[in-house]
């Protein structure tokens, strides 16, 4: 990261709410620009709880264009 987060642990950011149903499946993973999406991923549901997973490189490599997009980004 281009700036410090020590007085922001766990770093979190939020993007607004997501509606989804307590059992449907969904991947939470990051984007830094300039770097893009890590491979790095938590998968699992509301209801059962999330787990460390990996991602491969090509995984949805479209969502960088693909509305919404965040708007204002300091760095």
């Amino acid at each position: 990261m281009l700036h410090s987060h020590v007085d922001e642990q766990p770093f979190q950011r939020t993007g607004g709410s997501v509606a989804i149903e307590p059992q449907q499946k969904a991947i939470v993973r990051v984007h830094m620009s300039p770097d893009g999406y890590s491979t790095q991923a938590q998968e699992g549901t509301i209801e059962s709880g999330f787990s460390a997973v990996g991602l491969s490189e090509e995984f949805a490599v479209d969502l960088e264009s693909v509305e919404p997009l965040p708007q204002n980004c300091a760095f």
